[in-house]
């Protein structure tokens, strides 16, 4: 009678005659083996965001990329924010909430001119990705400068709708307003478990100047002593963890705070979910310089000075009905030694 065992690690098979060994070698070459010691990893609050830049410095594979810069990238990287302890505002360089909030809230109304709205708030985090040269290589020759067409914005309150070639718009109601539904799911079945929302439509990607990096999210309520606990998840497909994370995080963390006050509810953890956490080729020294900075782990938090009670409250904010309680001196604003690198688009 003959057995054979294939022992993987060595490619080697393992020969038995009743109960007789006879090796014979297949292959002496041991098999190539990814280090996924720092793969799936989680991190607590900004000491471990640069905890995770390290990490990705450090133990991160370098690949080419769509932008031709290059990024050192890990796989499945998590952050978690416990908002019961503080709003996560960033500290180790200026990252405006404002920025954050303001690109969030031109999301929410669901427009598709995304340039055209911060542009006038000096922000310029879409100039690259809706100039002409960029929507005519991706074939949206058809769409205005300064317009992503059916990204983002256009998914949360239109998904899968149709996008007016005159009025560079979504044509109102052709599609799904996602927020306004999950908001009143909350609402009406806050413990069910399909809070969810995504921006992510494979029907509708090659119409999109920039397909949704931080793509879907989906809402957890707990109830623990007659209090509703709001939770929030957030996927990144892909997270340009220097440039842009710091501000995505921020944007979930007001979206959280807002639902909770007008659900009525108390925001507890949110949760980043980094798929390709990356670091590009070009931010290399600049990160390295971010990691000798000071940074601060005080409390802050923020206040809505008018009352939030329906989804249309929360989408008419503007930054002037927030209140940012932070310490003096927080942010450190001390100007870097590197110069800063130019965004990859």
């Amino acid at each position: 009678m003959c057995e054979i065992h294939t022992f993987m690690k060595y490619n080697t098979n393992y020969i038995y005659f009743n109960g007789n060994q006879n090796i014979k070698m297949t292959k002496s070459t041991p098999k190539i083996r990814l280090n996924t010691q720092q793969f799936a990893q989680t991190y607590y609050g900004e000491r471990g965001y640069r905890e995770m830049l390290q990490n990705i410095l450090d133990s991160g594979y370098t690949h080419v990329d769509r932008t031709g810069v290059g990024r050192r990238k890990l796989f499945s990287q998590k952050l978690v924010f416990d908002l019961q302890d503080t709003f996560p505002l960033h500290s180790s360089r200026p990252c405006p909430l404002s920025f954050a909030f303001k690109e969030y809230q031109a999301f929410l109304s669901g427009r598709s001119d995304i340039h055209d709205i911060l542009s006038k708030e000096g922000i310029d985090f879409w100039k690259g990705n809706t100039s002409r040269e960029f929507l005519d290589k991706a074939g949206l020759t058809h769409v205005a400068e300064g317009n992503m067409a059916k990204a983002y914005g256009f998914q949360l309150r239109n998904y899968n709708g149709d996008f007016d070639e005159i009025t560079q718009q979504a044509i109102p109601d052709s599609g799904v307003d996602q927020i306004k539904e999950v908001f009143e799911s909350l609402k009406k079945n806050p413990f069910g478990s399909r809070h969810y929302v995504t921006m992510w439509n494979p029907a509708q990607l090659q119409e999109m100047a920039l397909p949704p990096c931080w793509h879907s999210h989906q809402w957890l309520v707990i109830e623990h002593k007659g209090v509703k606990f709001l939770n929030l998840e957030v996927t990144s497909r892909s997270a340009d963890t220097l440039y842009g994370t710091p501000f995505n995080i921020q944007q979930y963390a007001y979206l959280l705070k807002a639902f909770s006050e007008a659900l009525e509810m108390t925001p507890a953890l949110l949760t980043c979910e980094l798929i390709d956490a990356h670091i590009y080729e070009n931010q290399i020294e600049f990160t390295k310089e971010l990691l000798t900075r000071k940074f601060s782990e005080e409390p802050c938090s923020i206040e809505f000075k008018k009352k939030l009670s329906t989804i249309d409250d929360i989408i008419s904010l503007t930054m002037d009905d927030i209140t940012v309680n932070m310490p003096d001196e927080f942010v450190n604003k001390k100007k870097f030694v590197t110069p800063k690198p130019p965004m990859a688009v």
